[in-house]
């Protein structure tokens, strides 16, 4: 899979400090999460398509440079019980346990979550580490972020590379028709959430 945060720029350090970066066993990103609780990290079922085990990874919270900030274990991993089935990357969502669990501080502390789904063409902001030209796979060197609109499931549906790819349910739509800037292969979740103090 690709991770990729196409367009936007490099985030001020520490200005998202839920942003979790996913790392494999040798170092390498795999995917964005974000710190829900001091045990827990949410993120995207996909990150774990090839490896379900939980030694397989690490976190690090509260960084900004990829690779950096304070390393965590993950010690489990629960991916969302209908994820994938009967509809393609439905249910895309998974919860990470890690250890040590992390302290609050300037730099880390959990995300505020919405109380409710945000409205069409509010603005949210996407951060992550992906690759930030089409076609290119090396991760960005440094936490990034776009700022996208809400738009409607149904709308989202009729366009092309997404015809029959939506699961109503269980799928937010966010991004530009046109091209101007994307967060491709699901990395809105993988990347993070919407905070509810930055919807606009």
């Amino acid at each position: 899979m690709d991770h990729r945060l196409i367009g936007g720029s490099e985030t001020r350090p520490h200005a998202w400090p839920w942003t979790v970066q996913l790392l494999s066993r040798l170092g390498q990103h795999r995917c964005g999460g974000s710190l829900i609780d001091p045990n827990f990290v949410l993120t995207a079922a996909h990150c774990f398509a090839k490896d379900h085990r939980p030694t397989s990874y690490s976190v690090r919270v509260g960084g900004h440079k990829t690779g950096s900030g304070s390393p965590h274990r993950v010690t489990a991993i629960s991916v969302h019980p209908f994820y994938n089935i009967g509809f393609a990357s439905s249910y895309d969502f998974a919860l990470m346990r890690i250890h040590p669990p992390v302290n609050t501080t300037a730099t880390t502390r959990p995300i505020c979550l919405p109380r409710y789904a945000p409205l069409e063409n509010r603005l949210c902001i996407v951060t992550g580490w992906g690759s930030t030209l089409e076609g290119a796979s090396a991760s960005a060197s440094a936490l990034r972020e776009i700022h996208v609109p809400v738009i409607s499931t149904l709308f989202c549906s009729s366009l092309p590379n997404y015809v029959g790819r939506i699961h109503l349910p269980s799928m937010l739509c966010a991004g530009y028709s046109y091209g101007k800037i994307d967060s491709c292969q699901y990395s809105f979740i993988s990347a993070g959430s919407i905070p509810r103090s930055y919807i606009p």
